[in-house]
Parts: structure tokens; C-alpha cells; sequence
């Protein structure tokens, strides 16, 4: 399949390697549903990029509301077939420092929006595509 046949679901799509990844898909032609949290740069980049963007309000580590980004993405194209998901934290933290053991939820953050959140968003993608 072509780039510019596909629809693709892109996390993480409001800056870094989400924004970069958005561009080069809508540069060759494909049509981006941007899933992310960032709202104020998400629409900025939808509307810069005009119908062929959507975005999606979402927080990858929550089921709910994975599920309205992809309903929203498939009434706008009618089909998703890939899934890149940049939509990441990186919270440096030291196992132990000065104040004791680094507190369990910085990292508990990190693994949800990191790990659980790509499955998240992989599993109920493939679901959808298997379901035809």
C-alpha cells in the first residue's frame, strides 16, 4: 500500500517525533489523525494541514478515551491501517539520591504513557482491522 492511500494514527503528533513523523506522512499523502493531549498545538497542525489532518484529543493510557480518537478517525476516513505511536514522557529520576528513593510514581507515569499506552492504542487499532 502507498503512503498516499492510507490512513495512518499518529500519538504523540503535536511535537518532536510525532510532529516530524505527521509532516512527512501528510507530505506524501497520506491522512493523519493526530492522537495526543496537546490540544492548542494539535489544532494548529490540523488546521495547517486542512481536511487530509484530524485531531484527537486523547490520553493513550485511558481505554475510553482511545476508542472516541479511533470512532472520530474512522467517521473522518473511514479506515485506519497504521498506527505510530511517538506519544512518550522521559522523567529522568535517580533510584536513589540525597532525599531517599525515588518516589514510584514518576515512574509508574512513564511506564503507563510509554508502555501500557502503545498497547493500548496498538490492541484496539488491530481489533478495528481484523474486525474488517
Amino acid at each position: 500500500m502507498e503512503t498516499k492511500y492510507c490512513v495512518v494514527a499518529v500519538t504523540g503528533g503535536a511535537s518532536g517525533l510525532g510532529e516530524a513523523t505527521v509532516r512527512d506522512l501528510v507530505e506524501h499523502g497520506a491522512k493523519v489523525s493526530i492522537l495526543d493531549f496537546d490540544d492548542q498545538k494539535e489544532e494548529k497542525l490540523a488546521a495547517e494541514f486542512g481536511d487530509g489532518v484530524i485531531f484527537c484529543k486523547t490520553d493513550v493510557t485511558v481505554e475510553n478515551s482511545v476508542r472516541e480518537a479511533l470512532d472520530k478517525t474512522m467517521d473522518a476516513f473511514g479506515a485506519i491501517h497504521v498506527a505510530v505511536n511517538c506519544a512518550g514522557v522521559a522523567t529522568p529520576m535517580k533510584v536513589l539520591g540525597k532525599n531517599g528513593a525515588m518516589p514510584i510514581d514518576g515512574f509508574n507515569k512513564v511506564v503507563q504513557i510509554n508502555l501500557v499506552g502503545t498497547m493500548e492504542v496498538q490492541r484496539m487499532i488491530l481489533g478495528r482491522i481484523l474486525a474488517g
